[in-house]
């Protein structure tokens, strides 16, 4: 008697909570925005009390009895504009001080969303440097940590999409982790509503950046996007079975050895039987 083989048992997804990028050398990120300052125009060069002000705000953010004040998140919105080949640790700064509601409310709101959303635009344009690129990837994902970073990134899901259409190919393993995550994110915002349109749109997103050699821990965490799209919801099955994503993944999976992501791609595999 033949017997059926036990179905894969999933463990990824539905992903429900955001991916964030958390750790950080203060000290590091400080010594290079000190060193920098000193060859920035006077317009945009920074006190050393400024310098000290935006190191105090990020120390300050595990801290529950603390808050940015707008005096720090006006000396960061000023530090922004430095040249984009000099930028790169203010971005980083963004990135760790944005999962703050109070600072994510003053970049995201809907006020200044959108001037948010050119400058975006704009530090990651194709001549840009590869780190400013991956650093605003990583603040995007913190951005989905609040509900006003999460609403402004609803809204400019096609904006944000294009920019990481544009540097899907960029061979670079932390830009690609980056970038994959905040499809994966995206994934998770849209898992619980029942917006097919959109849907479709990341499944094809996805679908085009897998195309595209990845890193292993960028193919896991886009295939765990897929899984996140498709879970109990026929109308995102159906859209994937005629992106014909089950060839992609199966391709994916003959070329890893990685565990999690053979194990993934056999859980979206079966979801799209």
């Amino acid at each position: 008697m033949e017997t059926t083989p036990a179905p894969h048992r999933n463990i990824y997804f539905p992903k429900t909570s955001y991916i964030t990028f958390d750790t950080a050398n203060l000290q590091q990120i400080i010594g290079k925005l000190t060193e920098l300052n000193e060859s920035i125009a006077n317009e945009y060069k920074l006190e050393q009390s400024d310098i000290s002000q935006l190191k105090l705000m990020v120390e300050n953010l595990n801290d529950a009895n603390s808050s940015p004040t707008l005096d720090q998140v006006k000396i960061l919105q000023k530090a922004l504009k430095w040249p984009q080949d000099q930028v790169f640790p203010v971005l980083d700064i963004l990135r760790l001080c944005i999962r703050n509601q109070f600072v994510n409310k003053c970049f995201c709101n809907k006020q200044d969303g959108a001037a948010f959303i050119s400058y975006i635009q704009q530090i990651t344009s194709i001549n840009c440097k590869t780190a400013n690129k991956m650093l605003v990837f990583r603040t995007l994902c913190n951005a989905f940590q609040c509900d006003t970073g999460s609403n402004l990134l609803k809204n400019s899901r096609e904006e944000i999409t294009t920019l990481l259409m544009d540097c899907k190919s960029i061979k670079n393993k932390n830009l690609q982790i980056a970038l994959s995550s905040v499809l994966l994110n995206y994934a998770v915002q849209q898992h619980s509503e029942q917006n097919a349109e959109a849907k479709f749109e990341l499944l094809s997103a996805v679908e085009t950046v897998l195309e595209v050699e990845q890193e292993d821990e960028a193919n896991f965490r886009l295939v765990v996007a897929l899984g996140t799209l498709t879970h109990n919801d026929h109308d995102s099955k159906s859209l994937a079975k005629s992106l014909e994503i089950a060839q992609t993944i199966n391709r994916l999976q003959s070329k890893t050895s990685v565990q999690k992501l053979i194990d993934s791609a056999k859980g979206l595999l079966q979801i799209l039987q």
